[in-house]
């Protein structure tokens, strides 16, 4: 039997109330329903101290409560030890992105992208990731809302997220 391979990924929006957990809820449904959750750990941040230790807001909880979508999250700010630990770090929005910089981010840290309803790998773009960029971090595509991702472009989590 092929030994299971632990991947991780971290969803990360301005104030960890409304997209970001959206992302992670969403995406925790796809692994779970792919019977795949043993092999993924999947979280959620913010880049503000905003809303720190409050729930989702209420619109994006009734909108996955609408959909059949388990949510349960308290939010929590991005840190420099999330950029060792999680293998994929998706932020909503370039703003996002940038906020990680100068403060958090490693040098040596590949994440370099936004997330979108599809993403790639640097080694399929490393034009928009620079030189040194890592082939599993992931790049920007588009900057759309989770709300608008495809399940036919999700079909296959693993698939996005090649070891």
């Amino acid at each position: 039997m092929a030994e299971q391979v632990t991947k991780s990924v971290l969803f990360v929006c301005l104030g960890n109330i409304c997209r970001s957990p959206i992302a992670e809820a969403v995406f925790r449904k796809l692994v779970t329903d792919q019977n795949i959750s043993d092999n993924w750990r999947i979280d959620s941040a913010a880049t503000s101290t905003y809303e720190l230790g409050n729930p989702p807001d209420f619109r994006g909880q009734a909108c996955m409560r609408k959909h059949g979508i388990p949510m349960s999250h308290v939010a929590r700010q991005v840190t420099k030890e999330d950029f060792v630990t999680f293998d994929y770090i998706l932020c909503m929005d370039e703003s996002n992105l940038r906020a990680t910089t100068p403060t958090l981010r490693p040098s040596t840290s590949s994440a370099c992208g936004a997330a979108g309803p599809s993403w790639r790998r640097c080694a399929d773009r490393p034009s928009r990731c620079g030189p040194g960029s890592s082939p599993q971090a992931v790049c920007p595509v588009s900057t759309v809302s989770p709300f608008r991702a495809k399940a036919a472009a999700l079909s296959s989590v693993d698939s996005l997220f090649p070891t």
